[in-house]
């Protein structure tokens, strides 16, 4: 059950530092190899981390343009030092479906790769 309430805390971390825009919050949530894909608007969608953060550096955030938070947390599976989550999250007018790989390493639970969808 730690390793369940570690992530939640991670993905917790992850939802508060999307809303406010937080890049170097973000950093601390994704591996350093990380990368985020998927596709947006039926378009194909791939950044390295530090190209996925960089856009988020230079957007104004939610809290910015003050939109609620509508971020949920909807699965999550955990085996040994690996897990998968699934979250909803509305933002920016977008609808997106994000699911995260996440890997322990050194004892930290950080996100290795994203991918995302947006429903319309």
């Amino acid at each position: 059950m730690k390793n369940s309430s570690e992530i939640v805390e991670l993905v917790q971390r992850y939802f508060d530092a999307a809303w406010r825009g937080d890049a170097e919050q973000l950093r601390r949530v994704f591996d350093p190899r990380a990368i985020v894909a998927g596709e947006v608007n039926g378009k194909p969608y791939y950044k390295t981390i530090n190209e996925y953060l960089a856009g988020v550096a230079n957007r104004k955030s939610p809290a910015e343009v003050g939109e609620p938070v509508e971020m949920e947390l909807l699965m999550l599976d955990v085996q040994q030092n690996i897990a998968t989550a699934k979250l909803h999250v509305r933002m920016l007018g977008f609808n997106y479906y994000n699911y995260f790989s996440i890997i322990r390493q050194g004892g930290s639970w950080l996100v290795i790769t994203k991918i995302l969808t947006n429903v319309q």
